[in-house]
């Protein structure tokens, strides 16, 4: 119900204004924005909430807009019908919601089924009721669908964008994206100032003194390019209604349309006005989205979708330049990985690898990051208090120990070797942090897995763990290469003459 309330006092408002283009009862609105609340409306939230509008036209027409009472059934008919007539075009579209180009060609047929529906309907109502002569039904069906059309480009695309749901889409660009608030408010002050300019330059009686839009139009141009499309949807609709409302009331010198011609002419080009900063924002949107999907993938786990191993460097490097006081670095290596994929298939490795990363987000603290850099290691990096941090990583041991995952005839579950760095930024190397995570996750490793090894940040400690981890490297390479030989000794006991082997 208060729904219904606020849109019906925001159709009547439209109305309203709408009113004030109109020199007598017998002539058509040169600007309709209730047309485009209407088509937001039914495009939003479906033809039930559509109601509204044939209740908004008859209490509009009996409090302020009078008209011949045969004519209050078309005009709320023409209003009402035409909405739903353009949100059935759109909703047999295939094309997602979303602020695009090619969603707003959707939107732009719609709109012109609209304006067509209610065009034809309301010009037979003006003729039967005597408004208009039956001569002057093809200038008053242009100018009732040039009015509408001129109403849902202003008000359509910023009411959509206002009553959208919050997004999900990874995509999409996040507002640390856009400028900041530092140039959003000069923009401001300098758009209210070009409203000044043209203003005066109508005051001088100039004949070129609607050039003067071009200042409005450069700065939606700029709003298109650097702030969210809300700026622009918003700032367009103030511009249009601003301009329009000079010309058609005929405020400041200017002489409002006098023909049909006039009309179209005017209405054709505050129609480009509000379309050009409304195409190029839905431009510069899409490719936000796909910069940012190209991104998302390069930097996303597509078996986790956890950050890849690149977010993961740039993330530290990030934390290194930070200025926090407690943070962390956490490598994670699965034990004995490899058994999984041997004995119950790679697929179920998968699945394994899928849930210990699950497991591992949905522990995560705020400010904590997880990561999966390799085949079957993760990294973590915490911050906080860097005294519980080691106890942290005990528990999140013990849970992937716990963790089981079930796999067609398997129960699938293993262990994980984590090695432990506390640090601070600004006070070692990304370097020197990889290795010292490196080397405590191989002591957990050497040490029989399934620990925690908290490393030291003693240049003594490292080295040893260095040390260890190339010996191992070479031992592994030594086998591979068949370089190892065996030799045996007899053994003579002392007390005998007797030989054994």
């Amino acid at each position: 119900m208060l729904r219904f309330i606020l849109f019906t006092a925001l159709y009547m408002l439209g109305t309203w204004y709408a009113v004030a283009f109109i020199g007598g009862p017998s002539q058509v609105a040169l600007y309709w924005p209730s047309a485009g609340l209407g088509y937001a409306v039914a495009l939003r939230y479906g033809w039930r909430a559509t109601g509204f509008i044939p209740v908004a036209v008859i209490a509009s027409h009996l409090l302020f807009a009078p008209v011949p009472a045969s004519f209050l059934a078309f005009s709320a008919a023409s209003n009402w019908l035409g909405a739903l007539a353009g949100a059935w075009i759109v909703h047999r579209s295939p094309v997602p919601p979303r602020v695009s180009v090619a969603s707003g060609f959707t939107l732009l047929r719609g709109a012109l089924a609209m304006v067509l529906v209610s065009a034809a309907i309301g010009s037979v109502g003006l003729v039967s009721s005597h408004m208009i002569s039956l001569s002057a039904v093809w200038p008053g069906a242009f100018k009732w669908a040039m009015g509408n059309l001129l109403g849902i480009i202003c008000v359509t695309n910023t009411m959509l964008l206002l009553a959208a749901p919050l997004s999900t889409n990874p995509d999409m660009p996040r507002d640390d994206e856009y400028t900041s608030i530092k140039e959003k408010g000069p923009w401001l002050v300098v758009l209210l100032l070009s409203f000044g300019i043209v203003y005066l330059g109508g005051l001088r009686n100039s004949v070129y003194a609607l050039g003067m839009v071009a200042l409005p139009m450069s700065l939606l141009l700029w709003s298109a390019l650097r702030f969210q499309p809300m700026w622009t949807m918003a700032g367009t609709s103030i511009t249009v209604l601003f301009l329009t409302s000079l010309t058609g009331l005929g405020l400041a010198g200017f002489k409002p349309p006098a023909n049909t011609l006039d009309s179209a002419l005017l209405l054709g080009f505050m129609s480009l006005v509000g379309t050009l900063p409304l195409v190029l924002v839905a431009s510069i949107n899409e490719q936000r989205i796909a910069t940012r999907k190209v991104l998302r993938r390069a930097t996303t786990d597509a078996a986790t979708n956890l950050p890849n191993r690149a977010a993961f460097e740039e993330a530290v490097q990030l934390a290194l330049a930070g200025k926090s006081e407690g943070s962390a670095l956490a490598y994670l290596d699965l034990d004995h990985f490899t058994l999984i994929n041997d004995t119950a298939s790679h697929a179920a490795g998968d699945a394994l690898i899928h849930g210990i990363g699950s497991l591992l987000k949905a522990r995560l603290r705020a400010g904590d990051q997880v990561f999966r850099i390799g085949g079957d290691e993760f990294a973590l990096l915490l911050s906080g208090d860097v005294d519980t941090m080691e106890l942290r990583l005990q528990h999140l041991q013990r849970a992937v120990e716990n963790y089981r995952v079930g796999w067609k005839n398997h129960v699938l579950n293993i262990t994980v070797s984590i090695g432990l760095v506390n640090f601070k930024a600004g006070e070692i190397e990304y370097a020197r942090l990889l290795s010292l995570a490196d080397a405590a996750c191989f002591t957990a490793k050497e040490l029989g897995g399934n620990r925690v090894v908290l490393a030291s940040l003693e240049p003594g400690e490292m080295h040893e763990r260095t040390q260890a981890m190339h010996w191992a490297l070479r031992i592994r390479e030594a086998i591979d290469g068949n370089l190892f030989e065996i030799d045996c000794q007899s053994i003579a006991p002392l007390h005998d003459h007797s030989v054994g082997a």
